[in-house]
């Protein structure tokens, strides 16, 4: 398998470890399979901090309400995968960031109308849960299993309880980013790909900068 094939293949796994992760499962040296032992010995530590964890409101953004359980489900999965990838962890902060702003683009993405249902959603992940099995792939076969076996699930509750909300979440999203990018298009055709994502950047830093969001704890 080319390394561009595996990348898209093990990207199927991480779905619910953070919409924008592209992951590329390496455990070829001592060096990869020490970190990968790390991030999932530490996966199994957070995840049990966080079923010990009552749920309380942790922030409002434009009205609704996200737990603080859904925060730390998050923080795990962007936690796992940057130490897999021999990666200092993103601060607290940071993380809260880049939840608000997935919040905040699927609420707009909601607000323009682009659904996915869960039905959609579930079949999508169904469809990458047969190019992971027919990938016959080693390293991402051992991953999904590290990655079940830490938060203490099977793989078929990991596609229908994790993987397929986080697709829906996911389809939505990009669904809003291609509208965005087709009417950046046709206000100027020959706008150049890195002008487009520049914009994207920029849209994305202003729908959060609209929003109402109040920090509850």
């Amino acid at each position: 398998m080319i390394k561009s094939k595996k990348i898209i293949i093990t990207a199927a796994l991480v779905a619910g470890l953070g919409i924008s992760a592209v992951f590329y499962a390496s455990s070829t040296t001592k060096a990869d399979q020490t970190a990968s032992q790390n991030a999932f010995s530490n996966l199994v530590q957070e995840h049990q901090i966080t079923k010990s964890k009552d749920k309380k409101p942790f922030v409002k953004i434009n009205n609704k309400t996200y737990e603080n359980t859904d925060f730390l489900a998050y923080k795990e999965s962007k936690n796992v995968i940057q130490r897999n990838n021999s990666q200092p962890v993103l601060s607290d902060e940071e993380i809260k960031g880049e939840f608000i702003k997935e919040s905040v683009l699927e609420q707009e993405a909601d607000k323009q109308n682009f659904n996915v249902s869960s039905d959609e959603a579930k079949a999508f992940a169904d469809k990458m849960k047969q190019a992971v099995a027919e990938a016959k792939d080693p390293q991402t076969q051992q991953f999904l299993k590290d990655y079940t076996s830490s938060l203490g699930i099977t793989e078929d509750e990991y596609w229908s309880q994790y993987a397929t909300p986080a697709y829906q979440k996911a389809l939505k999203i990009g669904k809003l980013k291609q509208n965005f990018y087709m009417e950046e298009k046709a206000k100027n055709d020959s706008i150049s790909d890195a002008d487009l994502n520049k914009a994207w950047e920029q849209q994305q830093e202003k729908l959060v900068s609209e929003a109402n969001v109040e920090i509850l704890q």
